[in-house]
């Protein structure tokens, strides 16, 4: 976990990170005002709340979208550096052992590929 958050400090917030980190003060700032308001007040309060509201769904569902796509680039770039590599850490060790093919066939099909690069790279 420390590792983690170590990483997490090192690293600089984007500018979409800073602004939902500002509304997020902005919006406990309204709903304080809001619970000492008068009643007159409240209503115009509520509508603020309601629009910022709107702004950080908006912005957090981005920032998810961003998180997704960056974790598919981290695989896929994980992918080409070793596939082999990669699709065993993929297995848990509960599926570890359940291919869907036999592995004779398995073995033989990687040696045919292997033969087949050979004859590419020579």
């Amino acid at each position: 976990m420390k590792a983690r958050q170590s990483k997490e400090a090192l690293r600089q917030k984007g500018q979409r990170e800073k602004l939902i980190e500002e509304l997020l003060n902005n919006r406990l700032q309204l709903y304080k005002r809001w619970r000492k308001a008068a009643p007159e007040e409240k209503a115009g309060l509520k509508l603020l709340r309601d629009e910022l509201k709107q702004t950080l769904v908006k912005l957090h569902r981005a920032e998810q979208i961003r998180r997704r796509r960056k974790r598919k680039e981290k695989e896929t770039r994980l992918f080409f550096q070793d596939h082999l590599k990669y699709s065993v850490c993929c297995w848990t060790k509960s599926e570890a052992g359940n291919s869907p093919c036999p592995r004779k066939t398995w073995s033989s099909a990687s040696r045919a590929n292997a033969q087949t690069q050979s004859k590419i790279h020579h």
